[in-house]
């Protein structure tokens, strides 16, 4: 019986061994992303053996991506192959549009546009997160080949965003490239490192070097600008002697100037010049005039380093003469762009320094200070020595601050954008671990599901053939087999508990410390943040300045020529919208300045309705398009001081503004009760619970998440009201709006009169006045208008000439001096010094700037009116003190 049953047990397993082997051998579907990580060569084999379509489809279109960079010809075969088995409709078929765009965008194919619309409207249709990213890399990659940087870097962050949890190097590298290019292209180096590192650390993992050369192209080309010359010079060592260089002459060029211009940066100039020399002696006739561009440029930066100024100026002009462009019309062309600064320097270094300086200034007012990079940087670095060097201290110092700011603003900027990619990073991370925790789990599970099916199918079989008792001695091994997969399976779980715990940990030590970091950098950016929002405000009041400039300018122009045409009327005409212009312009630049809080305020009797029409412009500018504005304004006059008013009302507007995010009706009104003038700003928005209305001016006390305000604008509203003899009141319900409304008291009608009895000095041609102006044109404007009022004028362009005038003339009746002024003391310095002489004698100093000056002196702030002059000149001789003899 033994002796039988034995062979037939033997049997049974085997047979049961391949009934369960053969679910095994059917063709498994590949996913994309088991395709996109297996290798060019396995892929081959997979369209060759595998009988699974869908595979092939994917395989072809991989290899079509791959060769992308290295044969259209493959391109075509592969991508040709897929598309004649590819469903309309699926994910392969958008993945293959992709292809296409790219393809017939490279072959210069007119169909390439319609292409890429297609791959813009399908977005919504994908499903596969891998192939949804492709289809944004091809837009990144097409908007940039069409010089729309902005569309191509919101593209390729996209990318980044979609295919950082599923790890695809090719994605990922070529995702950061594109960034780094965009940025690259805005001379903003500091932000392309980031990028360019980051690609090349993921094109060290994919299986084509040729683009992970072309990054480390890029990347040195970013170190060499940032003075990084060591790492230049390696990167580009390992590219130099590939065929991605030696077999494009053009590209030997660019190569040997890059390595030359790092050098330059390394401080190492033995052997430069020759060897770039040779190369470009080697090259030069088989490259194009413009590709000559770039080693030309090199030789000149490198004779620049060496002391041989000239020599530099004479490429430098090479470059300008081959690309048909000068400095003389801006920096149109890239090659331009990147000479300009260096071209200075040469100019400054053989001694042309007026146009060193011109062409730096033009370089700066080229790059706008809003939007700043690393041109505007050298720019402002050079200038600063060019004009110290010009003997202009002040200018120089003046330039190198501003570097020093642009300097801070881009390594804020940079360090910002570092964090807020960090931020994503562990975001994308977290899912990621989870997602690899939760699969995982799943296919231990499956796996023990698996066996466990297997073997109660050999269970099964066995039992239908076998007697009782071998049966149940089967039964027995099978259940200790599970149990034995079980604690095997418990045992794993454990162990992935215990590293996802020791993980989260560790992520959030690290969470914490950044919080921390980013709470000390909002600490030292707060500044920074509210001078940003000035900047916005001030875009709306240029809009409004440059109008008034527009008539200024054709005034002036039909002033002429009327005055030509000896016209009387339309030279009146001309006159008076010249000086309505200019009166306009000067309320806007006050009520601007008052915001910022920078110029020396006091109360004064003012019509409250036209002061706040005055500042209409202001408050609309803090507004969105979302938000319509409307006013009501009854007329009357208050004392107050007009800067802290317009302030006041500025962060009411505000406020309204930041609770309305949707849009909404905001309301100004001026109503007049009584005694008493109310402003009211009202709005549509969220309003407030009773609790916060109640604790709404208490100081430090803000309902904004973090970083949105300092809970200080309401407490400092009713500070003001309540030191200019009124008061502020809040009227608000949750979800219907708030009413803020500042009362302040009226002005009785007979101290408006005393306030409107003009004040006039008379003069019989015996006031002597010294002026002093260093701006010769308005000194020559200001001298006649002191005739024109009957005064003897004597002028002087600084201290020192004045000086000179004083000891030939004596000591004025008058001094009218400009505050800020060249030479070897400033306005208020030269007055005391001549109040030392003659104690008594009237001082009235004029500033265009907002400082605050010595209250001892007069002051009367630019631009003013010859009306505004008299009345201040008036004001300075009838004081006690002032008494002219």
């Amino acid at each position: 019986m033994r002796s039988r049953t034995a062979p037939l047990l033997v049997a049974l397993i085997a047979l049961a061994l391949t009934a369960t082997s053969s679910f095994a051998d059917h063709g498994e579907t590949l996913g994309w992303l088991d395709i996109r990580q297996t290798d060019s060569e396995a892929l081959l084999e997979i369209i060759d053996a595998n009988n699974d379509e869908e595979t092939v489809i994917r395989a072809r279109l991989t290899l079509a991506d791959r060769a992308m960079n290295q044969s259209i010809d493959d391109v075509a075969l592969h991508l040709g192959a897929a598309e004649a088995l590819i469903k309309p409709g699926s994910d392969a078929s958008l993945f293959a549009l992709a292809v296409r765009c790219q393809l017939e965008h490279r072959q210069g194919l007119s169909a390439a546009d319609a292409s890429c619309d297609a791959v813009q409207a399908a977005d919504d249709a994908v499903e596969s997160a891998l192939v949804k990213a492709y289809l944004h890399w091809t837009l990144s990659y097409f908007n940039y080949r069409e010089g729309d940087h902005e569309q191509s870097l919101a593209e390729a962050e996209r990318v980044l965003d979609l295919v950082a949890p599923l790890g695809d190097h090719d994605l990922l590298a070529a995702a950061n490239n594109m960034v780094g290019l965009h940025f690259s292209t805005q001379f903003r180096p500091r932000m392309s490192v980031t990028h360019f590192e980051t690609a090349l650390e993921h094109a060290r993992e994919m299986t084509t070097p040729e683009f992970r050369r072309l990054i480390q192209m890029n990347l040195a080309s970013s170190y060499t600008y940032l003075g990084f010359g060591k790492k230049s010079i390696n990167l580009l060592r390992e590219v130099e002697s590939t065929s991605l260089v030696e077999l494009y002459p053009t590209r030997q060029l660019v190569m040997a100037s890059m390595i030359a211009q790092a050098s330059v940066a390394e401080g190492d100039l033995d052997g430069t010049e020759e060897a770039l020399m040779a190369v470009i002696a080697d090259v030069q006739d088989r490259v194009l005039p413009d590709g000559m561009t770039f080693g030309y440029t090199g030789l000149a930066i490198v004779q620049l380093a060496d002391g041989r100024p000239e020599d530099a100026l004479f490429n430098f002009d090479r470059v300008l003469e081959i690309t048909g462009h000068d400095f003389s019309n801006g920096l149109t062309h890239p090659r331009i762009q990147l000479i300009a600064v260096p071209y200075a320097v040469a100019l400054r270094e053989v001694g042309r320094l007026d146009e060193s300086r011109s062409l730096l200034e033009t370089v700066v007012a080229t790059v706008p200070e809003s939007e700043p990079d690393q041109l505007l940087l050298s720019a402002l670095t050079e200038l600063a020595t060019t004009l110290q060097l010009a003997g202009d201290r002040r200018a120089a110092r003046t330039a190198a601050e501003r570097a020093a700011r642009i300097q801070s603003v881009l390594w804020d900027e940079n360090f910002r954008y570092r964090i807020a990619r960090l931020n994503v990073s562990l975001e994308l991370d977290q899912q990621k671990v989870a997602l690899a925790l939760a699969q995982a789990r799943e296919a231990t599970l499956q796996a023990v599901a698996d066996q466990e099916a297997a073997l109660k199918r050999q269970s099964w079989l066995l039992a239908a053939l076998v007697i009782v008792a071998l049966m149940f001695l089967f039964s027995r091994l099978m259940q200790s087999r599970i149990a034995s997969t079980e604690r095997a399976a418990n045992e794993r779980l454990e162990g992935l508990v215990d590293e996802r715990t020791q993980a989260l940990s560790d992520e959030m030590a690290q969470r914490l410390e950044i919080e921390v970091e980013q709470r000390r950098l909002s600490e030292q950016l707060a500044e920074g943040e509210k001078m940003r929002l000035v900047g916005q405000l001030t875009a709306g009041v240029a809009h409004d300045f440059n109008n008034l400039m527009s008539i200024v300018g054709l005034a002036a122009e039909n002033l002429k020529f009327s005055i030509a045409k000896g016209d009387d009327n339309e030279t009146e005409k001309a006159v008076n919208e010249i000086l309505c212009a200019a009166g306009n312009g000067a309320k806007i630049t006050a009520g601007l300045l008052a915001y910022v809080r920078k110029q020396p305020l006091r109360p004064e009797v003012v019509a409250l309705d036209d002061m706040l029409r005055d500042a209409l412009p202001i408050f609309r500018n803090t507004l969105t398009e979302r938000v319509n504005f409307i006013t009501a304004l009854d007329a009357c006059h208050v004392r107050v001081d007009t800067g802290q008013l317009t302030t006041a009302i500025l962060n009411l507007v505000l406020n309204a503004r930041d609770a309305m995010p949707d849009g909404g009706s905001l309301t100004l009104a001026l109503v007049v009760d009584d005694n008493t003038a109310e402003i009211r700003v009202t709005d549509t928005g969220r309003g407030m619970t009773e609790e916060t209305r109640k604790r709404s001016f208490e100081p430090f006390f803000s309902t904004k998440d973090a970083g949105g305000g300092t809970g200080l604008g309401l407490s400092m509203v009713y500070g003001f009201a309540r030191q200019s003899g009124g008061d502020l009141k809040i009227e608000s319900a949750l979800d219907q709006g708030t009413c803020v409304s500042l009362s302040l008291p009226l002005v009785a009608p007979e101290q408006l009169t005393q306030e409107a009895t003009p004040r006039r000095f008379a003069s019989d041609g015996s006031i002597r006045v010294l002026a002093i102006e260093d701006r010769e044109f308005l000194l020559a404007i200001l001298e006649r208008t002191l005739k024109h009022m009957g005064l003897k004028v004597d002028t002087a362009p600084n201290a020192d000439a004045a000086l000179q005038v004083i000891e030939s003339q004596g000591l004025p009746d008058l001094l009218i001096s400009d505050v800020m002024m060249p030479g070897s003391m400033d306005g208020p310095d030269f007055a005391a010094m001549l109040r030392e002489r003659k104690p008594e004698l009237p001082v009235l100093l004029i500033s265009g700037y907002t400082e605050s000056v010595d209250p001892a002196f007069a002051f009367l702030r630019k631009p003013f009116s010859m009306t505004q002059l008299e009345d201040a000149i008036s004001e300075v001789l009838k004081q006690p003190s002032h008494k002219v003899q």
